[in-house]
């Protein structure tokens, strides 16, 4: 005589802890219970409900009555997205590329080198302009002072000649 144990197991519903409902013949055994509504694509609706739910999101009647058209459109809008994303990316790696090209390349350093050269022989030679006009500009205020007092000594030699030569004629006068 042989006994047989057949293992019941409880009903695949999320949060439902009744067991399965018994099987019936032959074949896959059921894996929701009886009589409340539970069914594979019940199951899936509220896991999905529940995921959006601690997600913090919603599940629209369309993305729930539609879910394989929705989450096709959505899917194609998604690659759309990524594929613009990664020619995004590629062209950021593209100028990333170049400009570590021109950072390790010896002729561009060389470059910016001769371009510093060149402004420092700027900056010499305009500065060696300013120092020359500075120069002239001081020598002409220092001829300037120099044919004024020159002026005035000869305004005051000549009226001290003057005056000694009233002095003497009044003298030859006396």
């Amino acid at each position: 005589m042989s006994t047989t144990t057949i293992a019941r197991t409880t009903c695949k519903y999320p949060g439902c802890g009744e067991p399965a409902a018994p099987a019936a013949g032959t074949g896959r055994p059921p894996e929701y219970c009886a009589g409340r509504g539970h069914t594979r694509v019940s199951a899936w609706r509220e896991r999905r409900r529940l995921a959006a739910e601690q997600a913090g999101t919603t599940i629209t009647p369309a993305e729930d009555g539609s879910p394989l058209t929705t989450a096709k459109m959505t899917g194609a809008e998604l690659l759309r997205s990524l594929r613009a994303e990664a020619d995004r990316i590629t062209a950021l790696g593209t100028g990333l590329r170049d400009q570590i090209d021109t950072l390790t390349d010896p002729t561009a350093a060389e470059a910016e080198v001769e371009a510093v050269r060149a402004a420092a022989g700027q900056r010499a030679a305009a500065a060696e302009q300013q120092r020359d006009e500075a120069v002239w500009q001081a020598r002409a205020e220092a001829d300037q002072r120099v044919a004024a007092a020159e002026a005035e000594r000869d305004a005051a030699v000549a009226q001290a000649r003057a005056d000694a030569g009233q002095r003497v004629r009044a003298a030859d006068e006396e």
